[in-house]
């Protein structure tokens, strides 16, 4: 069959780029990962406030948003690279988290800070998807890991361990599902949908402890 040169290609490349392994990191963002616990099959490390711990929270503030992935390959290794992916992060976090409290560009006396990292990143290879899409379907994804938490009022976060007091954190790996589409032919795409999947979780967290109701 004619076709049969071009699958074994396939076939080769395929096993040459594989899928996007991200997993739960430990890049030295957080200001604690002891109190994480897993969940959905070792991708998503949590920990959840307790109970009254935003009970002196009217707002947030997303502090910093930064890049900490070091892959070198299939990843994007430029500033001009990363640049969308951190802003699809910082837009998504201010999106999700003004369903809970406020989100101001000042912090004042009440205000939890927000910090967030891109810790691990894999671009979808689109050249092979697209020969892929020939004969089948595309087979490369892209994905992302994201470290976040969240700093009670008045704590400072220069980056360190042990710079304020955790309320909430997220170490959280997504790679492209195959219903993700576009992400199989826009290199980024996926590390992007992680990010807004991230942001969404965090979201999640703070609701899951009855603590969306305004502070009194």
């Amino acid at each position: 069959m004619k076709l049969t040169p071009l699958l074994g290609c396939l076939v080769v490349l395929i096993i040459a780029t594989g899928c996007a392994d991200v997993r739960p990191t430990r890049a030295n963002y957080l200001s604690d990962y002891s109190q994480l616990r897993t969940e959905k099959e070792n991708r998503v490390e949590v920990r959840p406030p307790a109970a009254g711990d935003l009970a002196n929270v009217e707002s947030f503030h997303i502090e910093d948003v930064a890049w900490r992935a070091t892959r070198t390959k299939k990843a994007a290794t430029t500033p001009e690279k990363q640049a969308p992916v951190l802003k699809h992060l910082r837009d998504a976090l201010r999106d999700e988290l003004a369903k809970v409290r406020p989100v101001v560009d000042a912090p004042g006396p009440r205000t939890a800070r927000v910090r967030a990292a891109v810790t691990d990143e894999v671009e979808a290879d689109v050249i092979i998807n697209i020969l892929a899409s020939i004969v089948a379907v595309p087979v490369t994804n892209g994905g992302a890991t994201i470290e976040a938490e969240i700093l009670a009022p008045g704590a400072t976060a220069s980056g360190g361990a042990g710079t304020g007091r955790q309320i909430a954190a997220l170490n959280f790996a997504r790679p492209g599902g195959f219903f993700d589409i576009l992400g199989y032919y826009w290199p980024d795409d996926h590390a992007k949908q992680a990010t807004h999947k991230a942001a969404k979780r965090l979201r999640e967290l703070l609701e899951t402890q009855n603590v969306t109701g305004a502070p009194r």
